[in-house]
C-alpha cells in the first residue's frame, strides 16, 4: 500500500469542530476560556475570538457568579462532573444547559473540557408531553365516555364512568 501523500486529518479537531453540542476548553488555574467550537459560539452568540480569553464566569448569570465559581472548582477537583446550569446568550437570554466536564492536561497545564448540551429542545418536548397528558386526563375524567387501560390482562386505569358502570353492573351474590 503506498504511503499517503498528505497528512491524515486531525480527527480530534474534526470531532471538536463538528460536535452537535457546545464545547468549551478552560484553563483550570486562571478560569479563562482557551477555545470553543462553532456550537459554543452559536449557543452564547459570540465569536470564537470573543470567547477566547473570556473568564468562564462570563458564560453564566452575573448574579450567580459565586455559585458558578464553586461549580467550576468542584469540576476541576473531581475531574469529571455532570450538572444542569444556565448560560447567558449575548442578547441576555438565559439558556438551560447540561454540562459534562472532564479534566485534561493541555500543553502541560490542567484544563477542563466542558460539553454543554442545550436543554431547550428537551424542555419544550417535556412541556408538550405534559400538556398532552393534561388534555387526555381531562377528556378521560369528564365521564362522558368510558376510558380504561388494560396491561397484562389487568386493569391499570379506569375512569369514573367505568368505575360507576362496573359498580352498578357487577353481579350480586
Amino acid at each position: 500500500m503506498p504511503a499517503p501523500t498528505e497528512p491524515l486529518p486531525d480527527i480530534y479537531r474534526i470531532l471538536f469542530e463538528q460536535a452537535n453540542d457546545a464545547i468549551f476548553l478552560a484553563d483550570v488555574e486562571t478560569g479563562c476560556l482557551l477555545d470553543a467550537n462553532p456550537r459554543a459560539c452559536e449557543l452564547i452568540g459570540r465569536t470564537r475570538d470573543e470567547i477566547r480569553g473570556m473568564h468562564h464566569l462570563e458564560l453564566h448569570p452575573r448574579e450567580e457568579r459565586e455559585r458558578y465559581r464553586a461549580i467550576f472548582q468542584r469540576h476541576a477537583k473531581a475531574g469529571q462532573a455532570i450538572e444542569d446550569v444556565e448560560v447567558v446568550h449575548r442578547d441576555g437570554t438565559r439558556i438551560p444547559v447540561e454540562i459534562s466536564a472532564s479534566r485534561v492536561v493541555l500543553n502541560g497545564r490542567p484544563a477542563l473540557i466542558g460539553i454543554f448540551r442545550d436543554l431547550r429542545p428537551r424542555r419544550e418536548l417535556e412541556q408538550k408531553l405534559h400538556e398532552a397528558e393534561s388534555h387526555y386526563r381531562i377528556l378521560a375524567e369528564q365521564n362522558l365516555i368510558g376510558v380504561y387501560l388494560i396491561q397484562d390482562g389487568r386493569f391499570v386505569y379506569v375512569n369514573q364512568y367505568i368505575a360507576d358502570f362496573l359498580a352498578t353492573n357487577a353481579p350480586r351474590t
